[in-house]
């Protein structure tokens, strides 16, 4: 009885079990430890991956059109920390998962999927940091 609630339960979400009937689903690498033994959703990952570079594309012209509008673009080249942690945000935070989801073979993988979340979430935490604690100037001076 059990077993069969057991098989059924699997079947439901869609597992099989192993022919030896301990629970350990098949055709799965046995030493990889998954969260709830499920495997990664691909074909929903990849095709919501496929939309991250047209946000990040947006977020990248909206920098840019920024930068030239208020004419500070020498500032972003002039060799300081704050110029080179920009440039490294927009590089390696923008640009390189931008190129990188562009491709299908990034986003059929998961350690490509993987990667370039993190180079995301990597630039969102750079871009914080570049504006609160190395570029912030206050308004008004600080009375000591």
């Amino acid at each position: 009885m059990l077993e069969s609630l057991s098989a059924t339960t699997s079947r439901r979400e869609g597992r099989t079990t192993s022919p030896d009937h301990k629970g350990t689903p098949s055709g799965r690498d046995q030493t990889r430890v998954r969260p709830f033994r499920l495997c990664p959703e691909l074909d929903v990952l990849s095709s919501l991956a496929r939309l991250v570079p047209v946000f990040l594309g947006i977020y990248l012209a909206a920098k840019v059109i920024d930068l030239t509008l208020r004419g500070v673009w020498p500032l972003a080249f002039d060799g300081s920390l704050r110029g080179i942690l920009f440039l490294l945000e927009l590089a390696l935070g923008v640009a390189l998962p931008m190129i990188l989801l562009a491709q299908e073979r990034v986003r059929r993988s998961t350690t490509g999927l993987l990667a370039s979340a993190a180079l995301v979430v990597g630039g969102v935490v750079f871009n914080r940091i570049n504006v609160f604690l190395v570029a912030y100037q206050p308004l008004y001076p600080v009375k000591t």
